[in-house]
């Protein structure tokens, strides 16, 4: 069964994995090793890489990177990691595509034409494509996804255009930063796990590492909502030109319980490990947090980052969830949805206060 662990993951060590060789092509055509990348899995002290269209306002550039280096420091920081950030317009977008692929021929990662059929769309257009719709509209919804590049030996975000940095949407302050923190909270999920495990295309293998999508995208949103909530009120997240009362956990996550409720009334059989990215009956974003919230008040604050993450890549998700919860991840389910039969108010007690 291997060594169980309960030391922060912060003092987390790797199990089998070992850092990529990388080089590049000079002018000259002569080869320039470059210096190896960390350690995957393990903390380093390496800052992320930041690529943004060429319509990214400077300002929220510059609160992007805030943002994401206030999450490096409350949560392990992780790399190499590249951060994208998509615009509006058309061609900057087509420039930041270029410029990406030609990082990945660079740095001997993909042939050119390969990296542009698999990217073309998703996710440099398809985030730019819907920035434009919310800007046209006066609204903003931002957007972000882990890209799967960890076969080439480093971690990606990429996220739509940051409009909440900016001073016509300053409401959404709030949302953007817990946006890039909930991004980067996957991206400790999946350094703890082996580079090479196909959790992508491997239903076996996202199964046994990863877990079920309301674990995996409702941890990323209770860790972000909480997180994001606490550093503002503190300070050690800035506010911008946005107000405190933007952003208000409590009424996110009543929010978030509402939505989980409609669902479960509409659809009778429906139940916690039915929701997953592709079901249009109940969101993994609603249901998930709430199952995640749960679990939290049960155990401790700090469970996933001291107990869950440090063992999984050990012991596998079902056994590590028995570890840090206590029970199967059946009969919490069965428990969970007695749970949510109870009033808003009876449900709302399991919050941490902040």
């Amino acid at each position: 069964m291997g060594e169980v662990r309960f030391a922060s993951m912060r003092r987390a060590r790797n199990l089998a994995i070992f850092p990529l060789a990388l080089a590049l092509m000079t002018a000259s055509g002569c080869r320039q090793e470059v210096k190896d990348p960390p350690e995957w899995g393990v903390p380093t002290h390496q800052n992320p890489s930041f690529f943004y269209a060429g319509d990214v306002p400077d300002r929220a550039r510059q609160r992007v990177e805030e943002t994401l280096s206030v999450a490096t420091t409350i949560w392990p920081k992780y790399g190499p990691l590249e951060v994208w950030v998509t615009g509006v317009k058309p061609q900057p977008i087509l420039d930041l595509l270029s410029e990406y692929c030609a990082r990945r021929v660079e740095l001997l990662q993909m042939q050119k034409f390969d990296c542009l059929d698999k990217y073309r769309y998703r996710p440099f257009e398809e985030f730019r494509k819907w920035s434009a719709i919310d800007v046209n509209e006066g609204i903003h919804r931002m957007q972000g996804e882990l890209s799967t590049t960890e076969k080439y030996g480093f971690l990606q975000i990429a996220v739509s255009y940051p409009a909440g940095f900016t001073d016509d949407y300053s409401q959404y302050v709030g949302e953007s930063q817990q946006t890039i923190f909930h991004e980067y909270f996957h991206v400790v999920q999946r350094s703890v796990i082996p580079r090479m495990a196909d959790i992508e295309f491997d239903p076996v293998v996202r199964k046994r590492l990863f877990g079920p999508t309301w674990f995996s995208e409702g941890s990323a949103e209770f860790m972000s909502l909480r997180a994001v909530a606490e550093l503002r009120q503190s300070g050690q997240l800035p506010i911008y030109e946005g107000e405190l009362d933007d952003f208000v956990f409590h009424d996110l996550m009543v929010e978030k319980l509402d939505a989980a409720k409609a669902s479960l009334l509409r659809y009778k059989n429906v139940s916690l490990s039915d929701a997953d990215h592709y079901s249009v009956e109940i969101s993994p974003y609603d249901i998930g947090t709430w199952a995640v919230a749960y679990l939290v008040h049960k155990t401790s604050p700090n469970v996933l980052l001291d107990v869950f993450y440090p063992n999984i890549a050990i012991l596998g998700w079902a056994k590590t969830f028995k570890l840090a919860f206590g029970m199967s991840p059946a009969e919490f389910e069965a428990e969970f949805m007695r749970f949510m039969k109870l009033t808003t108010d009876e449900q709302t007690k399991v919050l941490p206060v902040l």
